[in-house]
């Protein structure tokens, strides 16, 4: 059993890493595409060469439509992804300014409740994502752009 949580928390990384990979080529296409389409509408351009300035418009160029929904949307699940892998090599950050003072017993038991504490978090924000995300089905939402 344990190998595969290992397998499916590696997965999930993995899975994690690629979504940001994409999130990163996403937004350097939304920023080079603002910056031509601002490019093709200024005054330097179309003084110097308007049918560039006027070609470079015409191909549509510019932000990536719903840029800014799909990098908050694509970051929550990256997040979401690297924590079963981080929980379980238990490479969170940790400040041991005082618990390294404390026994080897105190410390474990100290990182049991902890443990139990963040499974009980995630869950709960699993619970309400998946309760918001039936109410937006049930009303019929959408995001603002896309």
């Amino acid at each position: 059993m344990q190998s595969f949580v290992t397998r499916l928390a590696r997965f999930m990384a993995l899975l994690g890493g690629l979504v940001l990979t994409a999130l990163v080529i996403l937004t350097c296409l939304s920023v080079a595409g603002r910056g031509l389409n601002t490019l093709g509408h200024s005054d330097l351009l179309e003084g110097a060469a308007p049918g560039l300035a006027a070609w470079l418009i015409g191909t549509g160029v510019g932000p990536v439509t719903g840029d800014y929904e799909l990098v908050t949307a694509g970051m929550a699940f990256a997040i979401f992804a690297f924590l079963p892998l981080t929980q379980l090599t238990a490479s969170h950050a940790t400040v041991d300014v005082f618990t390294g003072l404390m026994p080897a017993r105190a410390n474990a038991w100290l990182i049991a409740v902890w443990e139990v504490v963040l499974a009980v978090v995630i869950l709960v924000i699993g619970w309400r994502l998946h309760a918001g995300f039936l109410e937006k089905l049930d009303n019929g939402e959408t995001s603002f752009l896309l």
